[in-house]
């Protein structure tokens, strides 16, 4: 026998007891993998192209944080192609 406040039961309680710990149980491992996989920094990609739409390679591309001054700098590939890798948050221009 199994009590609970003062409320006596048998093998029937302990298996809904049981019942409702495992989807808690994944609930929370799925909630700690998903705050570990947060992150503070992102990655911009894109194209430079010409106002007829044609893609322009060799352009020099600057982020700048309007907070700390920090600047990531690039060139467009030979496609016109760029990315501006591990970016910190922030407001930019």
């Amino acid at each position: 026998m199994y009590t609970f406040l003062g409320r006596t039961g048998g093998t029937k309680f302990r298996l809904h007891e049981v019942t409702l710990k495992i989807p808690a149980t994944f609930l929370l491992l799925f909630l700690a993998v998903n705050a570990f996989a947060q992150s503070d920094r992102g990655t911009i990609t894109g194209s430079i192209t010409d106002p007829s739409g044609s893609l322009i390679p060799g352009v020099k591309i600057t982020l700048t944080n309007v907070d700390t001054d920090t600047r990531w700098e690039t060139v467009a590939t030979s496609t016109g192609n760029y990315t501006l890798p591990l970016c910190r948050s922030a407001i930019t221009h």
